[in-house]
């Protein structure tokens, strides 16, 4: 199943949008990069999307949460948090420490991303990108 088919119709996603993001990822990281990550999720079937979909909203609250309770980014309930969020990127491309870094830095540089992860709690975004540079030095690098 093409990756138009499997996202199309999912909340906040679309075919169209699919296709746009690939764009611009090829633009970014070359057509081989979008290549691979299409063929890692050839394989899917629409429950499958819906599934990694609704993980990344389980683990944007579960952050969410931790981020409104007054947690550092560095505690151990945040980290295990970050892994998740790893291997739900995983998924779809696998990034070494410096790529998962500036993964990290474009959800909070780029409004689009911020956007998403803010909808959950205002400066998630933020958060999540320091996280995410606490995980790639102590468990990537």
């Amino acid at each position: 199943m093409s990756t138009e088919h499997i996202f199309a119709g999912l909340p906040g996603y679309g075919a169209e949008q699919q296709r746009e993001y690939e764009r611009e990822a090829a633009d970014r990281w070359g057509q081989d990069a979008v290549d691979a990550s299409r063929a890692r999720i050839s394989g899917w079937t629409k429950q499958d999307a819906a599934a990694s979909m609704e993980e990344h909203a389980a683990l944007s609250r579960d952050l969410a949460a931790l981020m409104a309770e007054g947690a550092s980014v560095e505690d151990p309930r945040v980290q295990a948090v970050v892994a998740r969020h790893h291997a739900w990127v995983s998924q779809f491309w696998a990034p070494d420490a410096d790529a998962y870094e500036g993964l990290g830095r474009m959800y909070a540089d780029d409004e689009r991303f911020a956007a998403t992860y803010d909808a959950f709690a205002p400066g998630l975004a933020a958060y999540l990108r320091d996280a995410i540079a606490v995980y790639a030095v102590e468990v990537l690098a």
